[in-house]
């Protein structure tokens, strides 16, 4: 305490490395926990829920220090790559973006590394028109 007092160990770091220690699973809990607690549709929370634990399956995902830049933006690429149109994948990059956020101001991420994560333009892969579909490619 004495050392915290004297600004010899910082507390946001020190809540942050605690942060690490616990499980990525554990700070998805917490944050739909949040999120139903801000009153979020049934919908909207499900959603998250389902694009984050895809996010936690991904290889390497397990703890907090996997939302880098690169390894997120790797995962949507792949993503991409498997058909998904790209509203589906910018779906996914706003519950990441908005989890990265909520990780930074709950002082679990010292910064918000998914603050950067590109948007893909969503008009040049327009999937329905006129409540058709179109044909891809």
């Amino acid at each position: 305490m004495a050392l915290r007092r004297e600004g010899v160990i910082d507390g946001r770091q020190d809540g942050i490395a605690d942060a690490e220690r616990n499980p990525l699973a554990q700070h998805v809990v917490d944050y739909l926990e949040h999120c139903r607690g801000k009153r979020l549709g049934v919908h909207t929370v499900e959603c998250k829920e389902r694009h984050l634990r895809w996010l936690m399956r991904q290889p390497g995902a397990t703890r907090l220090s996997y939302l880098k830049l690169e390894t997120v933006e790797r995962a949507l690429a792949s993503f991409r790559a498997e058909g998904s149109a790209a509203r589906t994948v910018n779906r996914r990059r706003e519950t990441f973006r908005a989890f990265g956020n909520w990780c930074r101001k709950t002082s679990r991420l010292n910064s918000h590394p998914l603050d950067l994560l590109s948007k893909i333009h969503e008009h040049r892969d327009r999937r329905r028109l006129d409540g058709r579909f179109r044909m891809l490619g």
